[in-house]
């Protein structure tokens, strides 16, 4: 409500320095910025009204502690009667202590086993990544090893073959000697024939 007697009296204000300096912004002349200004302040000052004041808000919030607190009295009435008919003592209410401890140390033991869990799994992840590489690794060695196979017996059929190529150049060598012989008898015996004649 602060807020909103402000803002009136601020536009009450603004129209009042509209009328006195005859200052107008398109439509907003100083009259009717006195006419808004004076009209919020009305609706302003009608809902301040019904506004209830700070004794009343006082009664309200001191009765509303008053029925909390014997609400909270009711309540603890009727858990301490619920206690009685239960036949609670401090004896099994200690029991009852104890076993929330044995509770909670099991839930941290059962905590820590699968914390181990975990871990037991993520080292049978390695474990198969690893099996796994080696695997890979084992295939491609393989291949490798047919491929050497392979050139050895390339290398083995070019070592065959140089090794014939070689005996038949000897042998193409040994007959080329052989026509070589048989050429020059031949130019030897027509130089002959020509000499005699």
């Amino acid at each position: 409500m602060d807020k909103i007697y402000n803002i009136g009296a601020a536009i009450v204000i603004l129209g009042a320095l509209f009328k006195i300096e005859h200052i107008s912004i398109g439509p907003l002349t100083g009259g009717m910025m006195l006419t808004i200004g004076l009209v919020t302040e009305a609706i302003i000052f009608l809902l301040s009204a019904f506004e209830k004041d700070e004794t009343e808000k006082e009664k309200e919030d001191e009765a509303m502690v008053a029925m909390e607190a014997r609400m909270n009295g009711v309540i603890t009435h009727k858990i301490d009667k619920l206690l009685e008919q239960a036949n609670l003592d401090v004896a099994l209410i200690d029991k009852l202590s104890n076993n929330l401890a044995n509770l909670n140390n099991a839930s941290e033991a059962l905590s820590d086993s699968v914390k181990v869990n975990i871990l037991i799994k993520e080292y049978n992840d390695e474990i198969f990544e690893a099996i796994e590489s080696f695997s890979l690794l084992n295939k491609q060695t393989k291949l490798q090893m047919k491929s050497v196979n392979k050139n050895v017996t390339v290398n083995s059929d070019i070592v065959e073959k140089s090794v014939d190529v070689s005996s038949q150049m000897n042998l193409l060598e040994s007959n080329l000697k052989v026509l070589n012989e048989v050429y020059q008898g031949m130019l030897l015996s027509m130089g002959k024939n020509k000499s005699q004649k």
